[in-house]
């Protein structure tokens, strides 16, 4: 597992970065992959088979193991697994998270737009208090002085602290809307977009309407009240709730995607504190998931990020693939195994790969859409 999502081990390269485990500290962190080899000279190798598990390692490979009776992590070579019959994998594990999203600031994230500052003063005292170089592109009767993107964030702090109202728009034409938001509500509106909103723009016309499908009434309600703390006009039906607006249009299939097949989330989304994360997860579960905790989309990005989210939460995820749509299981029960059941001996048809990562010694991986925490070749 990748800050990229899933990566088949034969495409890792130097410099990607892996999800890594510090068995000392049962810290999770990005660490970049020092090297990769191929070795063909090794024919047999051990296999952990399990509904859960699927890893096919060399004899002497590493892996990591917890039991009932000491949770500490151990290891042992693959080919010593028979020495013991009970195992726990590791399944608890917890990250550096950052800070969390007090306030999102749309001017931070598109580069054409025009603020609207609007002033009850008269416009020469409004002037009067702007410094040198904070000149407006425009002055109109009904929104104020404009300043394009360039002007505005040189000198936001002094446009806020002497207009009245600051207001964000797409240009001539187009309604005013606010643009500074509560970070929870930003992680909302990211996670009930992503799963299922799309953007409708108007031919020949830089007009545009966000729509969030949703059929659960509480989930509609969830979602227009949502956009009314946010003071963003709604319309409402039996089947979505919707927004008019190109300006938001544009930042969301930026930071998004554009259709079911090339949704993603944004980088900064990862970088957030627990408990914003955990509640995009939550909200991305309870709008394209089901009672089982299974999420679906037909965006292979989208399923990488979803899998990393899920790590980070907490979760080992598994996936699989159907009719073009990828299906994100987040299993709750920690995981185990016997060796007189699930460990054996297998045949490698083109030899194995040998894995040298920075600092931390055990990555996340496994076949066939499982994954554990196994150990690497090498530790730089």
């Amino acid at each position: 597992m990748t800050t990229d999502g899933p990566v088949l081990v034969a495409d890792l390269s130097a410099g990607m970065e892996v999800y890594a485990f510090n068995p000392a500290t049962e810290i999770v962190k990005p660490k970049p992959v020092r090297g990769i080899q191929h070795i063909t000279g090794i024919s047999e190798g051990v296999s952990i088979e399990h509904r859960r598990a699927n890893i096919h390692v060399a004899p002497d490979h590493r892996i990591p193991f917890q039991t009932k009776a000491i949770d500490r992590t151990r290891f042992a070579s693959a080919e010593e697994l028979s020495d013991r019959e009970h195992y726990h994998f590791i399944n608890d594990w917890r990250l550096s998270f950052g800070p969390p999203l007090d306030v999102f600031d749309v001017s931070d994230h598109l580069d054409e737009y025009e603020m609207c500052a609007a002033t009850d003063e008269h416009g020469h005292a409004f002037r009067a208090a702007l410094p040198a170089g904070c000149d407006p592109c425009r002055r109109n009767s009904h929104v104020g002085y404009c300043f394009d993107p360039p002007t505005f964030k040189q000198y936001q702090e002094i446009i806020e602290s002497v207009a009245d109202e600051v207001t964000i728009h797409a240009g001539k034409n187009h309604h005013r809307q606010p643009y500074r938001f509560d970070g929870d509500d930003v992680i909302d509106l990211i996670g009930w977009f992503v799963t299922e909103g799309s953007v409708s723009w108007k031919a020949e016309k830089d007009t545009a309407t966000v729509s969030v499908a949703q059929e659960t009434d509480a989930h509609r309600r969830e979602i227009r009240q949502l956009f009314e703390r946010m003071g963003l006009g709604t319309y409402v039906n039996t089947q979505c709730v919707q927004i008019g607006s190109a300006l938001y249009g544009r930042l969301l299939e930026q930071l998004c995607g554009t259709d079911s097949h090339t949704k993603r989330l944004p980088e900064f989304v990862f970088g957030l504190s627990e408990d914003q994360q955990r509640r995009l997860h939550e909200v991305l579960l309870a709008g394209d998931g089901n009672k089982d905790r299974v999420y679906y989309t037909a965006s292979e990005e989208l399923a990488g990020d979803v899998l990393r989210l899920a790590l980070h939460c907490g979760y080992k995820p598994t996936y699989s693939t159907r009719k073009g749509y990828y299906r994100i299981f987040h299993p709750q029960i920690p995981d185990q195994f016997r060796a007189s059941e699930h460990v054996s001996r297998t045949e490698f048809d083109d030899g194995c790969y040998r894995l040298t990562v920075q600092d931390y010694g055990t990555v996340m991986a496994g076949r066939d859409g499982t994954f554990q925490w196994v150990g690497v070749s090498q530790v730089q």
